[in-house]
């Protein structure tokens, strides 16, 4: 993303999103120059298959799943199936950023974002939540930032690790900050399917009317698939093309699990997905409550996805200074392993 002007109250002039220099060299010669002369030449009704960006019918059966009738419609050809919801990450990153970029990440957050980012040069920015609001983002924070090395805004949705879902409005809000210093937006949705009783998701990719959203999802850690939704086609000229020249280098999912999709996605019960998150409520409302007993000790009750943020008063417990010792005790004398968050 490149920028005529721009400071931390100014926003970009006009959208430009350019694919980063990895994504325009990445070039497979089989897929790229043979099976593209072989289809210019085919003396037959049939249609060569691009297993590159996943097979037709299993980008179909995503496309289908992630659709809302009224709200979103999803083309099959803006499906990418990759081999996880971390491989779809690590596309979209590889295909927008470059060495000396930045971009802007939740914190509290999930760590592989700076683990990809780091290793290509790429700065990340962690921008604050608020945890007595929700998780909400602190968007004040968050604008302040931006800049022109700033390529790309990742949205986790619901939270890992914080185990929230953010309101439709709050998603408006941060769009509204996205176009204005035309950012995309990078939407890790991977826990849609685990929302608890009494709150709903929304997929970025419904209320964006103007901000290219790239949304990954997936099942567990086989499967997984990037989705673009872009209606006044920011992505065409450059990343598009970029993502799909990422996608020739091998980042493909195993052809069983495709082979399965459609069934999976599209025949499995309703009743499934919420004695999921019934179990996940359960034992959520368990271990607030039992945590909720401890002096120093303050839980955030989980509304998503299967984590649970906790508050430590280090003052109450002696010998402990920091989340990170905590956590080595607690896996030193109770085998019990805990994330630490600062």
């Amino acid at each position: 993303t490149t920028m005529d002007s721009c400071s931390n109250t100014t926003g970009k002039r006009h959208w430009n999103v350019s694919a980063s220099p990895y994504a325009r060299k990445t070039f497979n010669p089989i897929i790229t120059t043979v099976l593209q002369q072989m289809a210019t030449k085919l003396e037959c009704d049939k249609s060569m298959i691009n297993v590159s960006e996943g097979y037709q019918f299993a980008r179909e059966a995503v496309a289908k799943y992630s659709s809302i009738p009224g709200e979103l419609e999803v083309s099959w050809k803006n499906v990418y199936v990759t081999s996880g919801c971390s491989s779809a990450i690590e596309i979209a990153l590889r295909a927008l950023t470059n060495a000396n970029d930045n971009i802007l990440i939740p914190c509290p957050g999930f760590s592989f974002y700076e683990v990809v980012a780091k290793h290509r040069d790429v700065e990340v920015r962690p921008y604050r939540l608020r945890p007595q609001e929700s998780w909400q983002i602190d968007l004040d924070h968050l604008e302040s930032l931006i800049d022109e090395h700033t390529k790309l805004l990742v949205i986790i949705n619901p939270s890992n690790p914080c185990g929230s879902v953010f309101s439709k409005a709050h998603l408006q809000d941060i769009i509204n900050v996205a176009e204005k210093y035309h950012l995309p937006i990078l939407a890790d949705e991977v826990y849609e399917y685990l929302v608890l009783s009494g709150e709903q998701f929304c997929p970025l990719g419904a209320i964006s009317k103007n901000v290219p959203i790239l949304a990954c999802s997936g099942l567990a850690k086989r499967c997984g698939w990037l989705i673009i939704h872009d209606r006044n086609g920011i992505l065409a000229k450059e990343a598009i093309p970029g993502i799909e020249s990422i996608m020739n280098d091998s980042y493909l999912c195993c052809s069983i699990i495709q082979n399965l999709l459609p069934q999976l996605l599209l025949e499995t019960s309703v009743d499934y997905f919420k004695k999921a998150a019934s179990i996940v409520k359960h034992n959520a409302n368990l271990l607030y409550n039992e945590l909720s007993k401890i002096d120093g000790v303050e839980p955030r009750m989980s509304t998503a996805a299967m984590y649970m943020m906790v508050g430590i008063d280090f003052d109450k417990f002696s010998g402990i200074d920091s989340d990170v010792t905590l956590s080595l005790l607690l896996i030193k004398h109770q085998a019990i392993k805990v994330m630490p968050c600062s």
